[in-house]
Formats: structure tokens, sequence, C-alpha cells
């Protein structure tokens, strides 16, 4: 699905529990793109039952271990696929810094929920240490965030009002206010980026 849209793999990373990739993908990828992305793992997961004879020897463990493998990547756990399929969806509907606040939390939560039913340590500590990486560097992502809206065109088919820029909306072009009028969202983030140099 990367290659399909036009993305590159830049590095991936094998652990014994599964792996990353690192890609060119920006933050601001659209919503549409990220949900694809993120859920043709999973899709996969599911052909393969098709296309895997019932016959096969070790049937019921790849079965077993594919299950394992959706219900784990469907799992809304930064940086799982299921954490980017439940973040396309909501980004769409609350401002972007609101979408990755919640999400930090229903990840940290999540998080203790499989280790009570795993009880794996491994993947519990591997997990945990992420997503604090994750939210210390909170400022950091905004901040790429707003930089690429300010350097890069991005096309938007709908359009938004917001009280500030931090409250900026992914999937829209916004205009934000300023004293007692609204300034496209080009000329509040030039202010921003311009007066903070």
């Amino acid at each position: 699905m990367l290659k399909l849209l036009g993305y590159k793999v830049t590095k991936i990373i094998l652990y014994p529990m599964g792996g990353i990739i690192t890609t060119n993908i920006n933050i601001n990828i659209s919503s549409n793109k990220l949900f694809l992305i993120s859920i043709s793992g999973i899709l996969m997961q599911l052909v393969l039952y098709l296309i895997v004879p019932v016959s096969l020897n070790n049937y019921e463990l790849f079965l077993n271990l594919n299950k394992m493998l959706i219900i784990y990547n469907l799992l809304p756990v930064y940086p799982l696929d299921g954490y980017k399929i439940y973040l396309s969806i909501l980004e769409r509907v609350v401002p972007y810094s609101i979408a990755i606040k919640l999400f930090y939390g229903i990840s940290f939560i999540s998080i203790f929920i499989l280790f009570y039913y795993t009880k794996s340590i491994i993947i519990f500590i591997y997990l945990y240490y992420l997503n604090i990486s994750y939210i210390l560097n909170y400022k950091y992502y905004m901040h790429k965030f707003l930089l690429e809206r300010y350097l890069y065109k991005f096309k938007y088919c709908k359009i938004k009002y917001v009280s500030s820029i931090n409250m900026l909306f992914k999937t829209r072009y916004n205009y934000i206010k300023y004293g007692n009028i609204y300034i496209e969202e080009k000329d509040a983030l030039s202010h921003n980026f311009v007066s903070n140099h």
C-alpha cells in the first residue's frame, strides 16, 4: 500500500515480537491514506486465510498465529497499526492536538490491559518505553505538524474556523481567529514562525 500511494520504506527493524518500518510519510498525510496504509497489514492477514490450504499440517497453528496478529494490530496502542487506524478516524472530527492527546491516554490504558491478559513483561516494557518517548516528544511532534503545514502545500476540500493555531484540524484548511477577524492558516503560521525566529 505504501508503494501504491507513492511512499518509500527507508528502514525495517525486526524484533522477536514483530517489526517497525520507517517511511518518508509526513505527519500531515491525508487521513484516508493513513487509514489505507494502516489497515492493509490487517487485511493481508485476512487474505492469508483464503490462500493457505486448510489441509496444511500446521494449519491450526497458522490460524491461531494470524488471529493473534490481527488482534494485536487492532489495539489502539502506539505505534501499532490500530493506533493509526483509530487516529485517522478521530483526527477528522477533532483538532489534531486533541486527537493525539486523547490517544496518549487510550494507548496507555490499552498497554496495561494487554499486560493484564498476556502477562508479557517484555512487550509491556517495550510498548511502555515507546509511549513514554512519544509523550515526552509531544511538543516536537506538534511543532513538526505546524511546520509541515507552513512549508508544504496540501489540498483540502473543506474549511474550518478555529480559535487558535493549536486547534488546527489536520483534514481541513483552517482559518484562525486573530483578534476580531479570522486569518488564513498560511498567514497565521507565517506569523507564528517568523515572530518566533
